[in-house]
């Protein structure tokens, strides 16, 4: 009866937020220059905030329609769903499905990543160039299915849907509805409008149902994302992917920057990541496919020196990007965590400790020393 997720499930994800937030509005981030700021500030700041994830999933799509634009290339609008079994309720009655085997909806995920897996390893053996992206969201049931927003050449739209039409038929194939439902393909017509138009309603309803009154059952849309997002970490599901095009990763890190950049390459793609012109990035970067291992920038790595919270390795750490011999170090800070009790007996310690080297007598205890510090 529960949308998506069980109301228990969408409870206990509900008190673990709290949870979550309590703890974070205790703790402080600190660097070694003294510098001090609130742990939920920061993570308000970054992706983990709905808006900005919202924000830059739309940058980017924008930035894939302006440069397929650019190629003549057109947009597709692609659904595909589980075999029928996977379904635990019938998706018009809501009744349960005697065909259901027991798929949990991560195992349904892993069986949609699967079958995209396939369907990339054609593409790429018949020489077919796509990029876009992927939205992961949930039947009432709570079993995922995938939006996908596919740029390619007009010459290969066909080859696409009969890939695409093969390998989700491959299992269960020739089952009841399974051609109507399994696979559905629109093609973008820019005359009703953009490609944004047609995938950002399943961002916001996944996200934060920004903008949307109501989802496709009537129910409020910003009630509904919640349990949306609940789903999918419930399930360890990755809602958004990306395909083609650079990795996101060389982007964030270059918009983290705020020192000189070195001239060349790095300027210019730092100068298009800072005004959030994502097709602009990617023409700098080798446009709209490019090979990860012929990127002219570079994540820079090194091994931690630090070990991990158990005494075992970390590994390597980003710290930078790199052009040839041209580095740009974007994390120049070791950062740790400490609470504001910790801090407040530091700041009275460290007064206790000025206050005597001044007068030569020891700073009183109690409230005069706390609301000194």
């Amino acid at each position: 009866s529960g949308l998506y997720i069980s109301d228990e499930s969408f409870n206990r994800y509900q008190e673990q937020q709290k949870r979550n937030q309590r703890i974070l509005s205790h703790l402080i981030a600190e660097n070694e220059d003294m510098q001090f700021f609130k742990l939920e500030d920061l993570i308000a700041r970054g992706m983990a905030n709905p808006k900005n994830r919202r924000n830059e999933l739309m940058c980017r799509i924008h930035g894939f329609e302006t440069i397929a634009n650019e190629l003549g290339h057109v947009g597709e609008f692609l659904t595909i769903t589980c075999p029928s079994r996977m379904h635990a309720r019938q998706s018009k009655s809501n009744r349960p499905n005697p065909k259901f085997d027991g798929t949990t909806p991560n195992q349904a995920q892993r069986y949609l990543s699967q079958v995209w897996a396939r369907i990339r390893a054609k593409l790429k053996r018949d020489n077919i160039e796509v990029y876009g992206f992927r939205v992961a969201e949930p039947h009432q049931d709570g079993t995922p299915h995938w939006h996908i927003l596919l740029f390619a050449d007009q010459r290969h739209i066909e080859p696409i849907r009969q890939i695409f039409q093969h390998y989700t038929l491959e299992t269960d194939g020739d089952e009841e509805g399974a051609k109507q439902h399994r696979f559905t393909h629109t093609s973008i017509d820019k005359s009703k409008g953009s490609a944004i138009g047609y995938i950002a309603k399943y961002i916001s309803k996944n996200i934060d149902g920004h903008a949307i009154d109501q989802d496709e059952d009537g129910l409020d849309a910003k009630q509904s994302a919640q349990r949306v997002t609940a789903w999918a970490s419930t399930w360890d599901i990755r809602q958004f992917q990306q395909f083609g095009g650079v990795p996101v990763t060389i982007w964030r890190e270059l918009r983290k920057n705020k020192q000189q950049t070195p001239e060349g390459i790095i300027t210019q793609a730092f100068e298009a990541a800072d005004t959030g012109k994502w097709a602009e990035f990617l023409k700098i970067l080798g446009g709209a496919a490019p090979l990860r291992k012929d990127l002219p920038i570079q994540l820079d790595k090194k091994e931690s020196e630090e070990p991990g919270k158990y005494g075992d390795p970390i590994g390597k750490q980003i710290i930078g990007v790199i052009a040839n011999t041209k580095k740009l170090k974007t994390r120049i800070h070791q950062w740790g965590t400490t609470t504001m009790k910790k801090l407040q007996k530091r700041f009275e310690a460290a007064v206790h400790a000025t206050v005597t080297s001044y007068t030569g007598e020891p700073l009183g205890g109690g409230a005069d020393a706390r609301n000194l510090a």
